[in-house]
């Protein structure tokens, strides 16, 4: 034996006791130990755990021994120690159930409406306080003796866990007028025991589909019970579990020491193997591999933390497959109903999955009942009838697909020689289409060169017409190539160009710019000779005239001015010597200013130089005599060449009459062989067209037989390779090779089968006509065989399971939603197995310590609860046995998820706020954009208006946050006081307002209310889901698909697959509301929701609204959520909406849509407490955050803030 500070395993302990063991009335004795030094184990030794049980008043040892025995240390004191408080806390609560308990006899109920039952009570009302807010149940009737003494025995066995739940009392007083139909129908329960008085309940909206769906739950005559604090059965079940762990009689040998101490678990020692997913089970993502793993490899605990949403319950199932595939035994619990049924409904139906439900059959939901104990054989029938079948239609389709294999081949062989053919005639096409083409070619290139040849001859032509034109003076030169050539208009050029003057700027003009520009100054050159006379005469005789006087009288005053010495006639100097200037120039600019235009005209730019020279001059003198006899030559010169110019041009003209002629001949000739050459390239298209159809059509032919090769291909069986690009005998050969090889591999396989063919028909029909006694035998082999049992907590604390003679404990126990329970409810379930995995998520609600929220507050008042015990058992209750575990367990034995795939990403966000960020949008393994997949899966397709032209909800939102900090009119609303809750009657009218929004648009998308469907013999044969659409007036597809996956299409009140066949008489339900639910924190403000909600519900009629606190939320999930908050206050807030946990439930359960109703400036102001994520040694403060603020932008970024003017009308 070892023990120390880690004795938790062999390896870890300190010191080694060495004992003499004896067998003494079936218990191992020790009569002798010794403590030695730690050795490690030896080969011929085995390491075990086992508790040891001190007993000093049995003296098989030696008193010192005993003594030293006596001083070890006691690792379990811990565990001790706490147990003790939570035995001590079962008492007090079994006292004060006794103590506060109230029993109401009734001799009559009948339902008042859908939600509401009234009893018909006899006598006063028992009990220290009134009834009203009460929650009470009904059970039988006590049953006594003809002696009228109750009997003790039937008494006990007669216990509060019998009553059904009902719900609060409402009202109590004397009987009502509108009770009258109702009493009449108890007449004889009136002439011997008048009621006098009734008690009106209003139910939970579970409760009361529960009740009207199945009838005899409520005894006709019984007693009302109410208890404070619970049932007896479960205190004492749990009290009694403590005393069995204490005593070591569970199966998990090491519970004791990591029930409160996760260090003690064990933790693996070898490394996890690689993981490999099972055959036909879906995809899991990182995380939930590394829970799966470590849960498998855990020796004793693993602890696995999933926020909402987050695949807990796939975990589960998975964890369930693989343990039972390696022949083990798994116990599914939790505190609620609906998280067992949810975990064995996600196994899938397989043979080797046995299964079983323990507990109320009554708490069980419909599609859940066949897992329980009397219809589980019917179910295991049919499972095992489907795998035969399954089998049997395995055979025959094996058997088919190599019928169909060899017709492939056939067809594969079919193929390829016609592929062959179509190949060979498109092949000879295509070379006939080549010589076309070529000589396609050659006649696109002879049109060409006529084209060009046509274009040129006209061209040629136009240009002689255009020259004989310019010639004989009626048109203007024309524009001449470089390539032009006229011998005749070269030789009159040089002829023209040998007259000129050296000087004249045109001689460097060619051709017909040099014939035009010198034919061009014949009117230029008689002005100039005359103007020539002119300056002929200024030049010699100076100014003429008066002029002449003063120029000579002004040249004398000049050389006076000169001599003087006089400053002031020398002043006058320069005036003077202008006047000389004008009186020289003034006739002489008139002269250079005609002859510079007339130069110009006739030479063009640049002038002459002769004229340059004249005109530069600034009087006439004789020097210039000289420059004017040079003009003279070069008007000449000029003279001459402009004769010539004129006698060249009219004997062009004649010789480019004759050229013109000859042009316009060849031009035409150039036409016709055009058009030669077009025709001829015309029937070459035609040919070629031909060809090009033919080749089209055996082309056509050939990838008809390829698309049959490839089609042929493929059928022959689906894992050959992907059939060549072209087919080939090469690859026929391969594929039929590969056929004969695959048909051999299958022959033994087969041969199998088909011997057991005929067995699995016989099977299948036996199955289908088993008797009764068969199916009982079977029932009890199937229970005590049963490989997956599903029970909740304070089931599994029931001595009928545990002390059965033949009950073998489990190699697994998975506790889901473990944040809620508290430890002495959870070691129930952990000491029927070997390991304990416990699932849950510490960030939810604890465990609650009431089920109401003034009773224990009205019971402090009154006196029957002191305060300091209050408080005590208060913190013993509510915290959480999973966070201490938790966050002290080592990583090897802990995992946490994060992906989540029920909430649309921006309810994801809302909720991120109490998870650091850390929850990721989940989808299919490997998809790119998760976020955007889950976007589109969770839509809820509304575009819904408001009264005021805009719109209350759009498709692209999914979070809105309703304001009720102002009325419709913009003043401020507070809420009100009702006893020790609260009520907000404005978020009252805001959140019936959503609704009837919500329902209006819902309609119009097809969802509507509950319908029966028979199935007319027309109908018959038609898949399920063409049978609802065409019966319903063909809602929406997406409406349809929300039916189907939230199962509220049934037939014979069985949920059913879309693709299933329906059949002539059956009777489909189609319950066509959508599921709403409103959550609040306060107990007034859900009484005034539901009165509001019952007032109006004829008018909701395509919603399912279920109105409740959060506390009866949690481990739901509905596609709309509408959240009250209720406060609207200027001081602090309370601690139900401060407590982060209740956030948390009360939003994550929204999928597609989440409707927050609260103030927005008395919840930006409130600070949350959010503890760290994960805490790492030393506990580390909760930190302070403005989650609601926090929210309220996320709303508001997605343009999801509305006041309530904009809701109300």
């Amino acid at each position: 034996m070892s023990w120390g500070p880690l004795a938790s395993s062999h390896a870890s302990a300190h010191q080694t006791l060495g004992m003499e063991v004896c067998r003494r009335q079936g218990r191992l004795v020790v009569t002798r130990f010794e403590v030695t030094p730690h050795v490690l184990p030896r080969g011929h030794e085995q390491v075990f755990t086992a508790p040891m049980l001190w007993n000093p008043q049995e003296q098989w040892m030696q008193a010192e021994d005993l003594k030293a025995l006596g001083q070890m240390p006691f690792h379990r004191e811990k565990t001790r120690r706490r147990l003790e408080l939570w035995r001590e806390y079962l008492q007090w609560k079994e006292k004060l159930v006794k103590e506060q308990q109230i029993k109401v006899p009734y001799l009559a109920w009948s339902w008042v409406d859908t939600h509401r039952l009234v009893f018909f009570i006899k006598g006063p009302v028992p009990g220290p306080r009134g009834l009203v807010g009460q929650e009470l149940g009904a059970t039988p009737p006590e049953e006594k003796e003809d002696t009228g003494v109750v009997d003790p025995a039937r008494k006990s066995r007669r216990r509060s866990a019998d009553a059904v739940a009902l719900g609060e009392v409402e009202k109590v007083g004397p009987l009502s007028t509108y009770n009258t139909p109702a009493l009449q129908r108890w007449e004889g329960v009136r002439k011997d025991n008048a009621p006098q008085g009734q008690l009106i309940l209003l139910l939970d909206e579970d409760v009361a589909e529960r009740l009207q769906q199945k009838e005899g739950l409520i005894p006709e005559q019984g007693v009302l019970v109410s208890s404070l604090g619970g049932d007896l059965a479960p205190l004492l079940n749990q009290r009694q579990a403590i005393q069995r762990l204490q005593n070591s009689q569970g199966f998990c040998p090491r519970l004791a020491d990591f029930l409160f101490t996760a260090t003690s678990a064990s933790v693996p020692t070898a490394p996890a193997p690689e993981w490999v997913a099972l055959p036909g089970t879906r995809a899991l993502n990182q995380g939930q591999v590394e829970a799966v793993t470590k849960a498998l490899a855990a020796p004793d605990l693993c602890l696995i933390q999933g926020p909402p949403g987050t695949g807990k319950t796939t975990v589960i199932a998975e964890l369930c497959l693989r343990v039972t595939a390696e022949g083990g035994r798994v116990l599914v619990a939790s505190q609620t109903n609906l998280a067992v049924d949810n975990a064995l409904s996600r196994l899938a139906d397989r043979p080797n999955i046995r299964r079983l439900r323990l507990g109320n059959a009554d708490k069980v939901d419909e599609d859940f009942k066949d897992f329980l104990a009397e219809h589980v054989v019917d179910r295991w029938f049919a499972t095992i009838a489907e795998a035969c079948t399954e089998r049997i239609d395995e055979t025959d389709r094996l058997e088919s697909a190599q019928v169909r294999t060899r017709q492939g081949l056939e067809q594969l062989r079919h193929s390829l020689k016609d592929h062959e053919a179509s190949h060979a005639a498109w092949t000879r096409l295509e070379e006939r289409l080549t010589e076309a083409r070529h000589s396609q070619g050659a006649a696109y290139r002879q049109v060409q060169r006529a084209q060009e040849q046509r274009d040129a001859t006209h061209h040629h032509a136009e240009l002689l017409r255009s020259l004989q034109a310019w010639a004989d003076g009626s048109g203007g030169p024309p524009t001449v190539p470089e390539t032009f050539s006229l011998p005749e208009l070269d030789e009159l050029v040089r002829e023209v160009r040998a007259d000129l003057s050296p000087e004249d700027p045109v001689r460097t003009r060619g051709g017909l710019q040099l014939l035009d520009a010198v034919g061009s100054r014949d009117g230029t050159l008689e002005p100039l000779r005359r103007l020539m006379a002119e300056g002929r005469r200024l030049c010699e005789e100076g100014v003429p005239g008066a002029a002449q006087d003063e120029l000579t009288a002004l040249r004398a005053q000049r050389d006076r001015l000169a001599r003087s010495e006089d400053e002031a006639e020398t002043l006058q100097l320069p005036a003077l010597n202008r006047r000389i200037k004008q009186l020289q120039g003034e006739e002489w600019a008139g002269f250079t200013k005609q002859l510079d235009l007339l130069a110009l005209r006739c030479w063009g730019a640049p002038i002459p130089l002769c004229v340059q020279h004249l005109t530069d001059a600034l009087r006439p003198n004789v020097q210039l005599l000289q420059q004017l006899d040079a003009l003279e030559r070069l008007i000449a010169h000029t003279e001459a060449a402009c004769a010539r110019s004129q006698q060249a041009r009219r004997t062009l003209s004649s010789v480019l009459g004759t050229r013109s002629g000859e042009a316009v001949a060849r031009a035409e000739e150039a036409v016709r062989a055009l058009r030669t050459a077009e025709v001829a390239r015309g029937h070459l298209q035609a040919e070629s067209k031909g060809l090009r159809d033919d080749q089209r059509a055996r082309q056509q032919e050939v990838d008809a037989a390829r698309e049959r090769w490839s089609e042929a291909w493929r059928a022959l069986h689906p894992a050959m390779d992907p059939p060549p690009p072209v087919p080939s005998s090469t690859a026929f050969e391969a594929a039929a090779q590969q056929v004969r090889t695959a048909q051999q591999a299958a022959a033994p396989h087969l041969l199998r089968r088909k011997q057991w063919h005929e067995v699995q028909h016989e099977w299948r029909e036996r199955l289908g006509q088993a008797s009764d006694s068969d199916r009982d035998q079977l029932q009890s082999l199937y229970v005590r065989h049963a490989n997956v049992v599903g029970m909740t907590c304070n089931e599994a604390g029931k001595k009928q399971h545990f002390q059965a003679p033949d009950f073998r404990p489990f190699d697994m126990v998975i506790i889901d939603e473990v944040s809620k329970a508290t430890p002495t409810e959870l070691i129930m379930p952990m000491m029927l197995g070997r390991k304990v995995v416990l699932v849950g998520d510490h960030r939810q609600l604890p465990p609650m310590f009431r089920e109401r929220e003034a009773s224990f507050a009205e019971a402090q008042a009154e006196g029957g609860i002191e305060p300091a015990i209050f408080r005590k058992y208060q913190r013993l209750v509510t915290a959480s046995l999973f966070q201490e575990l938790f966050e002290a367990a080592p990583p090897e034995l802990r995992a946490m998820l994060w992906v989540q795939y029920r909430m649309h990403p921006q309810v994801m966000d809302a909720v991120n706020e109490f998870y650091g960020g850390r929850l990721q949008p989940g989808a299919s393994p490997g998809d790119a954009n998760p976020r955007q997949t889950l976007d589109r899966q969770r839509q809820h397709h509304l575009r819904i208006p408001d009264d005021h032209g805009g719109l209350f909800l759009e498709p692209h939102q999914h979070l809105l946050w309703v304001d009720s900090s102002k009325d419709a009119r913009d003043r401020p609303h507070w809420e009100e006081q009702r006893g020790t809750s609260k009520v907000n009657r404005l978020e009252v009218e805001l959140v019936m307002a959503t609704l009837r929004r919500l329902n209006d648009a819902l309609l119009e998308r097809g969802y509507g209310q509950c319908v029966e469907l028979r199935v007319e013999p027309p109908d018959a044969g038609m898949p399920l889901r063409d049978f609802v659409r065409y019966r319903l007036a063909r809602p929406h597809e997406a409406t349809l698909d929300d039916l189907f996956a939230e199962k509220r299409i049934r037939i014979q009140g069985r949920s059913r697959k879309p693709e299933d066949s329906v059949q002539r008489g059956d009777l489909v339900n189609v319950d066509a509301r959508r599921q709403i639910g409103v959550i609040t924190f306060y107990g007034a403000q859900l009484k005034a929701l539901r009165e509001a909600i019952d007032r109006k519900r004829s008018e909701l009629d395509a919603l399912e609204v279920r109105a409740n606190t959060v506390d009866r939320f949690q481990g739901m999930e509905r596609p709309i959520i509408i959240a009250s908050l209720v406060r609207s206050a200027r001081g602090n807030l309370g601690e139900f909406v401060r407590q982060f946990q209740r956030i948390n439930v009360g939003f994550s359960r929204a999928q597609e849509l989440l409707v927050i109703v609260g103030a927005a400036d008395t919840f930006k102001r409130a600070l949350i407490e959010l503890p760290p994520l994960e805490q790492a040694g030393a506990q580390v403060a909760p930190e302070q955050k403005a989650v609601y603020e926090r929210i309220l932008g996320i709303a508001t970024r997605a343009g999801g803030r509305r006041h309530a003017r904009q809701v109300l009308s």
